[in-house]
């Protein structure tokens, strides 16, 4: 007997390919109020899409002129099948699935090219390390919705991973890219460097209907400060607030 295969599905934000990508990919964006919530939201989320467009065009054109979420994300997956194959065979073969929230490969385009390979067992991994109702709650919450639009509900059997912030490996790869900046320090000042933790913002609205956001990024920086153990001070902050809301701080 054929063994099924499992699926799992990489969903993240995502990022514009190319310069033409970018005001859709941030039209998309400011219209869902999962991620942020903006008063008249029907016109100044594409007012501010729009008018945000020629910078954030002029920061993709600085990196080549587009995001490489998607090629390290196809990568990454690459790897993580090749891993699970050896470790666990009883559910071999693996393959991965793009889902992006706001461009292309998309939650539908996950699910159909799923149920093309006859895929019956998947599990939706979130490639956010911190829990968040606005990234992926707001992506397994599309996930939930294309599998209806689909017609796809009952096509696979579902596991979720929807946080991982302390997980081990992610630790240690952060502890070993902070420990990569201090060693470009002069050893005689590397102890007095202060070390600048700097997450994603969120609107404070969302953190007020008990997103647990901030404690999950607060609980790995202490977990990277033990596993760093130096004497150095640090700071936690927070970077790229945008619209007519409060954002979570001290700004970055």
């Amino acid at each position: 007997m054929i063994k099924a295969k499992t699926g799992i599905v990489m969903m993240n934000l995502g990022g514009p390919a190319n310069l033409d990508q970018v005001e859709p990919f941030l039209l998309e964006l400011f219209a869902d109020r999962e991620i942020i919530q903006l008063p008249l939201q029907r016109w100044l989320g594409p007012f501010i899409a729009r008018r945000r467009t020629p910078k954030v065009k002029r920061l993709y054109q600085s990196i080549g002129g587009g995001s490489p979420i998607l090629g390290y994300t196809e990568a990454q997956g690459r790897g993580m099948v090749e891993r699970l194959d050896r470790l666990s065979p009883a559910t071999a073969p693996h393959q991965f699935y793009v889902a992006f929230r706001y461009v292309q490969p998309k939650s539908e385009d996950a699910l159909r090219a799923m149920h093309a390979d006859g895929v019956k067992r998947a599990v939706a991994f979130t490639q956010y390390p911190q829990f968040s109702c606005s990234t992926t709650g707001s992506s397994l919450n599309e996930l939930w919705r294309a599998a209806s639009r689909t017609g796809l509900r009952d096509s696979f059997e579902w596991s979720v991973i929807d946080r991982w912030p302390v997980h081990e490996g992610f630790i240690a790869a952060m502890t070993d890219t902070v420990r990569e900046g201090l060693e470009q320090f002069d050893p005689a000042d590397r102890d007095r460097a202060v070390i600048l933790f700097s997450a994603h913002s969120l609107p404070l609205d969302v953190i007020d209907r008990g997103d647990s956001y901030p404690q999950e990024v607060g609980a790995g920086v202490q977990r990277v400060v033990e596993r760093l153990a130096t004497p150095n001070p640090y700071l936690l902050a927070y970077q790229s607030d945008v619209g007519p809301v409060r954002w979570l701080g001290p700004s970055t």
